[in-house]
Formats: C-alpha cells, sequence, structure tokens
C-alpha cells in the first residue's frame, strides 16, 4: 500500500498519532524499537484479554492510568519513548486507539522503506528450503523488499493462504472445499 493510498487513512485520529509518532521515532532512529515494543504490548494483551480491557477503558482515572502504563512498561521492558507516547494517549483519553496506531505505523514504516508485510499461513511447518523457494516467487511477483511472518494453522488442511494489505492469495484446500460448496448453494 503506498502513501497516496494511505491518505484517507493517515488523516484518522489514530492516523495522526501514527504519523506523529513516526515522525518523532525516525528523527532519534528509535523506529524498529517502538515497533518492538508495540508487539510486546499486542503479545502482551493477547495473553490477557481483561488487562488489555482495563488499559484500553476509560473507566480509570488518568493518574491512575499512567500508573498502570508505567508497570506494563518496566514489566515488558518497553522504552522511555513508548512511556512518554503512552503518555500522551492517557491524557488524550486515546489509548483505545493503540491496536490501529501499531497498524497504521508498520504500514507507515514499510513504505517509507520499500517495504511489505506477509503473513503467510500453512496447514504444516514449512521447511527452510519450501519459505526459500515461495520468497522467490513472491519477490517476482512484489517489487517490494518483502518481510514474511509464517504461521502454522491446521484448520487450512493443505495448501498455504497469504495476506498482504488489501491482497490474500488463500490457496488452501479449506478455501477449495468453502468455494465448491458455495457454488452448490447457488451463492
Amino acid at each position: 500500500m503506498k502513501r497516496k493510498d494511505l491518505t484517507p487513512l493517515l488523516t484518522s485520529f489514530p492516523g495522526r498519532y501514527a504519523r506523529a509518532l513516526f515522525a518523532v521515532c525516525e528523527a532519534r532512529g528509535k523506529t524498529n524499537e517502538i515497533l518492538d515494543d508495540l508487539q510486546k504490548v499486542d503479545r502482551f494483551f493477547k495473553s490477557s484479554p481483561e488487562l488489555q480491557r482495563m488499559l484500553s477503558g476509560s473507566g480509570l482515572p488518568r493518574k491512575h492510568l499512567a500508573i498502570a502504563w508505567k508497570i506494563v512498561t518496566e514489566t515488558l521492558s518497553l522504552s522511555s519513548l513508548f512511556l512518554c507516547f503512552m503518555d500522551v494517549l492517557i491524557q488524550a483519553r486515546r489509548i483505545s486507539f493503540l491496536p490501529v496506531i501499531h497498524r497504521l505505523l508498520t504500514k507507515i514504516v514499510t513504505d517509507f522503506n520499500n517495504q511489505r508485510e506477509l503473513s503467510i499461513h500453512s496447514a504444516y511447518p514449512l521447511q527452510q528450503t519450501e519459505k526459500d523457494h515461495l520468497m522467490d516467487v513472491l519477490s517476482k511477483i512484489f517489487p517490494e523488499k518483502l518481510n514474511p511472518t509464517f504461521e502454522q494453522d491446521p484448520s487450512l488442511l493443505s495448501g498455504l493462504a497469504i495476506q498482504t494489505d488489501n491482497i490474500t492469495l488463500d490457496a488452501s484446500y479449506k478455501a477449495q472445499v468453502n468455494h465448491i460448496t458455495q457454488l452448490f448453494k447457488g451463492n
């Protein structure tokens, strides 16, 4: 997704925060550090949805949210720049934007660096030679530098599902069965 395609997203409230965070991180050379911090927070929240609701909600006073986020920052060994950014979100009551800010910041960084994030799902773990061959084929389709994330998803049964921005290529057995089922239903 190129910058012109991001314009509507980047003018939203979360987009404005993502742009501002990118500008600060780029100026300080801390972009990868902040992306790592956001990834740690995502993993942390996935392991504790109740804590995510508590730390994202507006039910707590700002002072208590700031203290809680300071503890999270220390526990997860997050950067001081991340804590400063969280203070901005806390004061503006915009903590719930954090997942969207993370997604948009990732898109801004990959666009800036002429990169493309790929999420590759397979029913079984791929061998390194299979990964290398797949990346060779995908590099002929996408001109950007590719950053793949390989994940195992047994529900695919066999085959692959590849996602990037607004493109999904699903060559899994599960997708084929779903397609045939829809044909029989007449949809």
